[in-house]
């Protein structure tokens, strides 16, 4: 199998492979724009600054020390060219919060299949065992801070796998279907280093990585030294390569905010300046306050006298200004910077206001109280912006999901091919025609079986057929069964999102009580509603606590039974059952009138017998 690929030859890059170099990607445009949105939620827009904030050139590492000897430069640095030395980040505090509002703790979705159980379980266990939802929180961090993100799924050694992947290193070649942005050939490029030894010390050494999604496989390359002026020339790495053949690209393409271009927005899009202006106003603030701590001695002395006389300051020394002399300290006035901490506020409000970004003071929230109703209604601006984020993104994981079932359920159903490997572990070849030798293998998911209580069976002596088994007390054995967690049939797969604030105890109290009160005291919810929604406020599964409820139920029964052998039989005792085909006794209100007789009807004789 050739193995060797050069895009410039065109063959692997799919229609427009000749037009694809891999320096378009980290040269282009559109690097350099989501590259730029980046550095927002990263907060390393500041750093290719030269100047720290007090003017002195400060050139090499962020970690390392300042010379002693710096000097703050000749001429005057604006503001904006020097390095905020307290940057606000409020890129970063805008994006977390929108995340924590759609992947935060009890907020991931539920994945629900009507109809299908077994299929719901395999699903749910493939998104819980693939890390699915902390893989989303880390996508959701890069689409709200780049603006489109991809999440890419396989079955690596039988194991579900979800992996994130930056937009900004992402090469689409063509289009599935590009209305809905579903992406046929895709291609993630980027450069990275290793620390080599050349003979002198270690050094950095730049190499290209590349990997491509098709609906035939998921293809690595092998690590290529990066050489100027030169494109690379690629190789597929088989071991991490796999050519699945699914018939599905392993990717989806997913937009934060949706747009006419392939590229969504970010959370906070059109507010670079302002974080700017916040950064370097936070910055003038602090440094005023604290010069202000450290305030300059003002002498009114002959110069020269000071010149050689000196001056030490302390509570030790004394200060001889003579009869016309005067030392004081000058001090900043608290005025200004009072009116710098109500501008930076100011901004700071605006900016949140515009991202519709809502960060509460914790004291403002305990102030209106614990009714998720108020709550609501003070995160409204930005539930609504969530409530777009949720659409996007839920869209990727149904697509992801629907496929990872469908595919799993088709290798499950037929052999794989995969070649054969000798004693040191190259494939064999047939000596007649060259090619590798293939053999048949079954496909196997690595997940956890499912854990089921099913009565223990076993077989009635006297009759021979087969019975539930009972204890010495007769209650009956129950075993915990381990069954393979399989796909069924399938159908529509839906996310049930859970509320942005679920009510609390005493939102439910009040909703019960009124409740209670309109329907006359009767009870206005089913046992099974009732038990959803404690299992729920619990975080216990509703289906399998309903499949509790029903066991227990069935073996209350079978106790009840054994304690009362005659209950279930056609005699006129008075039980659980009556026996197929027999009447249930009346009970004394439901009996008809007794008709009206002239005459009275003796009791029947009564036998007393012999004292």
């Amino acid at each position: 199998m050739n193995n060797v690929v050069s895009i410039n030859r065109g063959g692997f890059g799919g229609d427009n492979a000749e037009e694809f170099r891999p320096r378009t990607i980290l040269h282009g445009d559109r690097f350099r724009d989501l590259d730029f949105r980046e550095a927002y939620y990263l907060c390393s827009q500041h750093d290719s600054k030269i100047y720290d904030f007090d003017g002195r050139h400060s050139s090499g590492p962020r970690s390392s020390q300042p010379l002693i000897s710096a000097e703050k430069s000749p001429i005057y640095i604006p503001l904006k060219m020097r390095r905020p030395a307290a940057p606000v980040r409020m890129g970063k505090i805008i994006v977390d919060s929108f995340t924590n509002l759609l992947f935060g703790e009890n907020r991931f979705p539920t994945i629900r299949i009507e109809g299908d159980d077994d299929t719901q379980d395999f699903a749910q266990t493939l998104a819980r065992v693939g890390r699915l939802p902390m893989q989303m929180i880390r996508a959701r961090n890069l689409g709200g801070s780049v603006g489109t993100v991809g999440l890419s799924w396989c079955f690596h050694e039988g194991m579900p796998r979800f992996e994130v992947h930056n937009a900004k290193n992402l090469y689409v070649h063509s289009w599935l279907d590009r209305a809905l942005l579903l992406p046929k050939h895709v291609t993630e490029v980027y450069m990275f280093f290793k620390v080599r030894w050349d003979g002198k010390g270690f050094n950095k050494q730049y190499y290209w990585f590349r990997r491509d999604w098709t609906p035939d496989g998921d293809f690595v390359f092998e690590d290529v030294l990066f050489e100027r002026d030169k494109d690379p020339f690629w190789r597929i790495d088989e071991e991490k390569s796999n050519r699945h053949e699914d018939g599905v690209v392993h990717f989806e393409w997913i937009q934060n905010t949706p747009t006419d271009e392939i590229d969504g927005l970010p959370d906070y899009d059109g507010l670079y300046d302002q974080f700017d202006q916040l950064d370097i106003l936070n910055s003038v603030v602090m440094r005023g306050a604290i010069l202000n701590l450290d305030p300059t001695l003002k002498l009114k002395m002959d110069a020269d006298m000071v010149k050689r006389l000196g001056v030490r300051k302390g509570s030790d020394n004394a200060l001889v200004v003579g009869k016309d002399g005067d030392a004081s300290y000058m001090e900043l006035a608290g005025t200004s910077i009072e009116a710098g901490t109500k501008l930076l506020e100011s901004i700071r409000r605006t900016i949140l206001e515009t991202a519709q970004c809502i960060v509460p003071d914790p004291s403002e929230v305990a102030a209106q109280g614990i009714s998720s109703v108020a709550i609501k209604a003070m995160f409204a601006p930005m539930i609504s912006k969530a409530d777009v984020f949720r659409e996007q993104y839920a869209a990727a994981i149904t697509r992801a999901i629907e496929n990872m079932v469908r595919v799993a359920k088709d290798r499950m159903s037929r052999p794989l091919l995969r070649p054969v490997l000798d004693e040191q572990d190259e494939p064999l070849q047939d000596p007649l025609t060259g090619e590798p030798v293939m053999e048949q293998v079954l496909f196997v998911l690595r997940i956890p079986p499912r854990i089921e209580e099913v009565p223990r069976k076993t077989v009635d002596p006297m009759t021979g057929l087969e019975i539930d088994a009972v204890d010495e007390a007769g209650a009956p054995i129950i075993d915990s069964v381990k069954i393979p967690r399989v796909p069924g049939e399938g159908g529509e797969i839906a996310l049930n999102w859970a509320p942005y604030f679920a009510p609390t105890y005493d939102d439910q109290a009040k909703v019960v009580t009124a409740m209670q009160i309109a329907s006359g005291g009767r009870a206005f919810l089913s046992l099974e509603t009732a038990t959803e929604i404690a299992a729920t406020a619990f975080g216990i599964d509703p289906a399998q606590e309903k499949k509790r409820m029903e066991a227990d139920a069935g073996a209350a029964a079978a106790s009840t039974a054994a304690m009362f052998p005659d209950a279930g039989g056609g005699g006129g005792g008075f039980g659980a059952g009556y026996g197929e085909g027999a009447a249930r006794p009346l009970l004394e209100a439901e009996a008809p009138e007794a008709p009206m007789i002239a005459e009275v009807v003796p009791p029947p004789a009564t036998f007393i017998p012999d004292v």
